[in-house]
């Protein structure tokens, strides 16, 4: 079993460089046989709030970046539902 935590400030928000390297987490835990199943949490009380406020401000102020972040999120979308092996998400309540 693989685990992925979210850790980060403001209820596990990510960074622009953790949003962008997603999809390509799951991809290489895809060719990873030594991973059966995935175990996905947050730290703490939080799984995660989605993107920090600086990638939510970047976004705004730039198309470029928003375009960028909506490929990323479709490269994700995709990784994920392609992903042969069982994922179990844990939401602390």
């Amino acid at each position: 079993m693989l685990e992925v935590i979210f850790d980060g400030p403001n209820l596990n928000a990510v960074t622009a460089e953790v949003h962008a390297a997603l999809p390509t987490l799951w991809s290489v835990i895809r060719e990873d046989d030594a991973t059966c199943v995935v175990l996905a949490r947050g730290a703490r009380k939080a799984f995660s709030a989605g993107g920090n406020f600086d990638l939510i401000d970047e976004q705004l102020a730039d198309h470029g970046a928003l375009m960028r972040v909506l490929r990323e999120t479709r490269d994700l979308v995709y990784a994920m539902i392609d992903f042969p092996k069982p994922v179990i998400s844990a939401a602390r309540m």
